[in-house]
């Protein structure tokens, strides 16, 4: 087997507390032929320095300062255009990499000679990485040509799957993203998810692995602070932009379904939100009827207007009875609210153990 030099990004803004751990479990991988770029995105709380610190200590490290924030989609951006990498990989400054995922990419990668190989992710809920869940749960291997990859993978972007949404779970070879539109495009949610859409239609070829090499650090118990409009409206930035992809690549029709099901969520996500948080129950009912005009929506009521059998939440939906819908939510957005609560008192302990 070669030896290719792997380039791992991590971009990092104010994780001065995680990000040690996330530069070890890099620097400690049984692969050893590796550049880390540390992308400091305008950090203010002291992560920047440590940057500089941590790269004293292992010269394989070089870190970038963003003077300014400018989100995850440019720090990214501009490591990948400094990588000297034969391969690229991604790690979050708050999570882990498992300690051989580099060696084993590299020995699919050059092995099966693909443009990326993908492996899976746990969800861990401590520092020591004892409590975890799987995020996926593939129990055997494959290797996918351009055709298959567009066939069975590329559809379960429009809101079928999220599984193979994360950069941090795949092994790019650099040639591939070179070739590829990853021109950020200022999306502040689902940025992911816009990357791989144009990247993934330039794959040659991509090997599906059932190696866990990821560890995802849930790192809080969701929003605690207010709810903002903008979350939804880049959500729905997202939705048209998976609609240009359907047109561009010819992606099978019922995916145009599937998108409009996920923009369905998204806005009743947004509900039990404004519930979570205390907003009135007027405001939201006005907040319903005003973006339920919106002509994003027309294809759901479309595809709506032919099912009689939708459940409640939905056919209130579908009705576009604002009343019914917060009825309904109410309990659930009640029922996380408290969940919630408990796990804003469990995690700062498990993150100490």
């Amino acid at each position: 087997m070669t030896n290719p030099l792997v380039s791992v990004i991590i971009p990092v803004f104010n994780t001065k507390r995680t990000l040690k751990r996330a530069v070890q479990s890099v620097c400690q991988q049984t692969y050893s032929n590796i550049e880390l770029i540390l992308i400091d995105d305008g950090s203010t709380d002291g992560s920047g320095e440590l940057c500089d610190v941590l790269a004293t200590k292992d010269p394989r490290i070089r870190t970038i300062h963003q003077p300014t924030n400018q989100g995850v989609e440019e720090a990214r951006y501009r490591a990948i255009q400094e990588s000297q990498g034969k391969y690229v990989m991604f790690c979050d400054s708050d999570d882990w990499m498992i300690k051989d995922i580099v060696e084993k990419c590299v020995e699919i990668a050059e092995r099966e000679e693909v443009d990326a190989v993908h492996f899976q992710q746990y969800r861990v809920y401590d520092n020591l990485g004892l409590w975890k869940q799987k995020v996926t749960s593939r129990t055997t291997a494959v290797k996918l040509s351009q055709q298959d990859v567009m066939t069975d993978i590329y559809p379960s972007y429009f809101g079928r799957s999220a599984a193979y949404v994360g950069l941090c779970s795949f092994c790019f070879r650099k040639s591939l993203l070179e070739k590829s539109d990853i021109l950020p495009l200022g999306q502040k949610i689902g940025e992911d998810s816009m990357f791989m859409l144009r990247v993934m239609p330039q794959m040659r070829s991509l090997y599906l692995s059932n190696i866990y090499g990821y560890g995802y650090v849930q790192t809080h118990a969701g929003t605690t602070s207010k709810y903002h409009l903008w979350v939804l409206e880049e959500m729905k930035r997202l939705y048209h932009f998976k609609l240009e992809c359907i047109e561009k690549y010819n992606v099978e029709p019922t995916s145009f379904d599937f998108a409009a099901y996920e923009l369905k969520n998204n806005f009743l996500h947004h509900i039990k939100e404004m519930l979570i948080l205390g907003e009135q129950k007027e405001n939201i009912i006005k907040f319903i009827h005003k973006e339920l005009q919106e002509p994003i929506y027309n294809h759901l009521f479309e595809v709506y207007a032919t099912k009689d059998d939708l459940p409640p939440i939905n056919q209130a939906v579908k009705t576009k009875n604002a009343e019914k819908m917060v009825l309904l939510l109410t309990p659930i957005a009640q029922k996380k609210k408290r969940k919630r609560q408990i796990k804003n008192i469990l995690m700062p302990i498990l993150r100490i153990l």
